[in-house]
């Protein structure tokens, strides 16, 4: 059994798997739940084979307004909330993204 806002919980996975849905034209998008005995923890973990993202531009992935310069071709719609919005909500679950 695991307490967690379930509603939230939900709007976080959603929002990973729709991004990773977003920028992966071709391959495969994997979610793994896995339990974590020793830290008494859950864990998501999404793996996807789209374009990826550089070691550059990793601190701004979850800025507020903040869209990847090669991805603004590919997702003009949104204004880059969705994965500021998603660690917001894990914080809240004291959890980490």
């Amino acid at each position: 059994m695991i307490k967690a806002d379930k509603t939230r919980l939900i709007q976080i996975i959603r929002v990973l798997i729709s991004n990773a849905i977003i920028f992966t034209k071709r391959g495969t998008i994997k979610l793994k739940v896995r339990y974590n005995m020793n830290a008494n923890h859950l864990e998501f973990v999404i793996k996807d084979t789209g374009v990826g993202i550089s070691e550059i531009d990793l601190p701004k992935l979850f800025k507020p307004f903040s869209k990847l310069p090669e991805t603004n071709h590919m997702h003009k719609n949104g204004v880059g909330l969705n994965l500021h919005i998603a660690k917001l909500l894990i914080k809240k679950l004291h959890g980490k993204i």
